[in-house]
């Protein structure tokens, strides 16, 4: 009994001893993998658009070469001469003909890249090329055979006036039948009008070889279109496939990261680039599982064997340390059962492993729960701890490293500044949000962020090396907030002081600084030196005018309100009044309009839009315009009775609407003062007629005339918005989105 007893102890401790040793291999492989063969696969996408922009490069440096050959022949004495004497077989002819067949044959050494290269005289029914002299039929039908063209086709193709390149699937030269590129060049013309045709010939597969690496190693496909998305060649051994991508290839298309062939039924992963140097477009298609099951599967066989021989080698010692572990176990059982009983436990074990258990269960249970709680608390502490120094709880640098050494803070240096951004509400994705951003800030730039969600704001303490702020990352950071989250933010800089003392005086500068956002606008970077500058000289403010408005609002003086309204206007045009300035006015202006509680529910949701077109404007007149379209949204949306107004007027009002709407400077105002009425009346008034508010009817004229020109012409955007009436590109596109739908040019892509 005793010996069964000993020997379930210890099968008991072998099990236990293995299960706990076996536990964090098993957990690492099931939670880990996962995500090592995604990280992969990001790499390997990653990895596919580098080669692939090498290749692009490699390409366009090629392409380069044959330009600069071929201005290198224009420039040489063969052709040269030939412009100047034409074509002859005398004796100062025939030298001329072999000084032209030596540059030829020159160039074609010296380029490295084609495979052919022939000169087309016109006059002279030659061919130059540098295998010699042939005769056009003779060599087109020799040297340079298409099988679904004949000799005099292809010279009549060769005439042509301008850079092109062609490719053929199957040409037959003297290196042999192949796909081929044919890049042509017009050659220049003499006054006589001589000039020719110069033709390079490359085999597609000097390019394809430049994507096989990647082809054999992933079983990628590329696809190059020219810049007209015409297809040029690809290094698909896949029929069907090159021919569904040949067909189906649009410029712009094919952006979507997924991309399913309906001819193979494989789901791939779609890498574009576009050269910049002469805009083919390249098309990598990557199959979606079998690019990263090598690694996968490499991965997979890393942490099999790893577990094997983890388990292999603990059973091992296990064996071997067992029956050496066991005499100990009696003393060991006693500090465990003390331990045990010290937590109360409800339960004794039966056998002394069963004790000793419940002990290393315990403490595993303690060192999970501390590693969890060390794990959640760590950022509230780093966080705490940057809200000292922000606070001035430190009296110098040092100190605040000390303080921080255990949780990672620390600084370099005894010069700070703060920076602040605000949100208009705060990112979902804050805590990424964070790390991305602290990335934009060069690494000779240590930087902390401290974030107060409750407050739209992420704080930033930066320790530079030198002694001036670098104002650049700043407006990176705009870019890639509006680019890729869509938000919008604002950004206040403090001034650069000495010592960790009076960081605090650097963050009230940044809180100062954000202030004067309704002065310069949101969207924006501010520092604390444009305040300082702004307070030295600033301008008259109409404070008492914005004052008198708001009482008219209560008194429901609809008189003096327009009266008023036209002096705040005034004031916004007048010379004198900054762009910055005239902002700030009409921000306020906006404010106390949408403020009356006499307008419908609807218009006091447009606040924020009209806050926003304010800001972004970048001219007092497009200032002003955006001041009186809030008028008259105003003036549609008040519960007031429309005036008695004979109903002709209103033909006159959309006669004279008709003949303005497309001026910049057309506005509600001046329609209102050539009826000599007032703004909301004549507003109240077109709407009870026509069943439309003014301003509406206005917009649907501007847009019905865009649309027009949008269908019927090549005109800009930029040059429809001004014809039009608008002075702003942007607000002109984000009104047209706004009535359509679609933006400018996705309308006219779809006519």
């Amino acid at each position: 009994m005793r010996k069964r007893l000993q020997n379930k102890t210890i099968i008991r401790m072998a099990l236990s001893f293995f299960a706990v040793f076996l536990l964090p291999v098993v957990t690492l492989y099931f939670l880990y993998t996962g995500k090592i063969v995604t990280a992969i696969g990001t790499e390997v996408e990653d990895m596919i658009s580098n080669d692939l922009s090498a290749c692009v490069r490699l390409i366009d440096s090629n392409i380069q070469t044959l330009n600069d050959t071929i201005g290198m022949f224009e420039r040489g004495n063969g052709y040269q001469s030939y412009l100047t004497r034409g074509f002859s077989y005398n004796v100062s002819g025939v030298a001329a003909n072999m000084q032209l067949e030596s540059d030829i044959s020159y160039i074609y050494l010296l380029n490295g890249t084609a495979d052919d290269l022939f000169v087309l005289l016109p006059d002279a029914d030659t061919v130059f090329s540098a295998s010699g002299m042939h005769r056009s039929t003779s060599y087109f039908s020799k040297y340079y055979a298409r099988p679904s063209q004949s000799a005099e086709d292809v010279l009549r193709e060769l005439a042509c006036t301008e850079d092109t390149v062609r490719c053929d699937e199957s040409i037959t030269t003297h290196h042999g039948t192949a796909e081929t590129l044919s890049f042509i060049y017009p050659l220049p013309k003499n006054a006589d009008g001589v000039g020719g045709t110069a033709v390079f010939c490359v085999q597609t597969q000097k390019f394809n070889a430049y994507f096989q690496p990647r082809a054999e190693d992933f079983q990628t496909k590329t696809f190059v279109f020219d810049k007209d998305g015409q297809y040029l060649f690809s290094d698909c051994s896949e029929p069907a496939l090159t021919e569904e991508i040949r067909t189906a290839y649009q410029p712009g298309s094919m952006t979507e990261r997924l991309y399913r062939s309906a001819a193979t039924g494989t789901e791939y992963v779609s890498i574009r680039q576009t050269s910049s140097f002469n805009g083919w477009q390249y098309v990598t298609l990557l199959p979606n599982n079998n690019a990263l099951y090598r690694n996968m599967f490499s991965i997979n066989r890393f942490f099999r064997l790893y577990l094997l021989l983890t388990v292999g080698i603990g059973l091992l010692v296990i064996a071997g340390f067992l029956w050496m572990n066991y005499k100990p176990i009696f003393a060991l059982r006693e500090k465990a059962r003390h331990m045990v009983n010290a937590e109360k436990a409800e339960h004794e074990a039966a056998d002394d492993l069963g004790t000793i258990a419940n002990a290393l269960t315990l403490l595993q249970n303690r060192n999970l729960s501390l590693n969890d709680t060390l794990s959640r608390s760590i950022g509230e502490i780093q966080s705490a701890r940057l809200q000292r120094l922000l606070n001035n709880y430190y009296e110098n640098i040092d100190e605040f490293n000390i303080d921080c050494e255990q949780i990672g803070l620390s600084f370099h240096g005894d010069q700070f500044y703060v920076s602040i951004i605000l949100f208009s509400a705060m990112p979902e994705q804050a805590p990424l949000l964070e790390e991305q951003l602290l990335q934009e800030f060069p690494a000779e730039l240590e930087t902390k962020c401290l974030a107060m969600p409750n407050q739209n704001k992420l704080v930033f303490i930066h320790c530079p090396r030198g002694d001036a702020i670098d104002t650049e990352p700043f407006y990176s950071i705009l870019g890639l907030l509006h680019d890729q989250l869509g938000c919008q933010a604002t950004i206040g800089i403090g001034r650069l002081h000495p010592g960790a003392a009076i960081i605090s005086k650097s963050y009230m500068q940044a809180t100062n600084a954000l202030d004067f956002r309704a002065i310069k606008g949101t969207g924006t970077v501010i520092t604390y030196d444009e305040v300082l500058a702004h307070d030295a000289d600033s301008p008259w403010y109409p404070s008492q005018e914005l004052r008198r408005l708001a009482n008219t609002l209560t008194a429901q003086n609809t008189v003096s309100r327009d009266k008023i309204l036209a002096e705040l206007i005034a004031k916004i045009k007048d010379p004198s009044t900054s762009l910055i300035n005239a902002r700030c006015i009409a921000f306020d202006l906006i404010k106390i309009l949408m403020s009356n509680p006499d307008l419908k529910q609807d218009a006091a949701y447009s606040l924020p839009e009209y806050l926003m077109q304010v800001s972004q404007e970048k001219t007092k007149t497009n200032v002003v315009a955006a001041v009186e379209e809030v008028c008259m949204h105003i003036a549609s949306s008040e519960r007031l009775p429309a005036p008695p107004v004979q109903d002709t007027v209103v033909d006159e009002i959309i006669a004279y609407i008709q003949a303005n709407y497309c001026r910049g400077d057309f506005s509600i105002q001046e329609i209102a003062e050539h009826f000599e009425m007032l703004p909301a009346n004549i507003g109240n008034y077109f709407k009870e007629q026509t069943g439309s508010g003014l301003l509406e009817y206005l917009i649907a004229l501007r847009m019905k005339r865009a649309k027009e020109l949008l269908h019927s012409t090549d005109m800009t955007v930029k040059e429809i918005s001004m014809s039009v009436g608008y002075y702003n590109d942007s607000s002109f596109i984000r009104r047209f989105k706004q009535h359509e739908g679609v933006t400018p040019n996705e309308f006219r892509f779809k006519c």
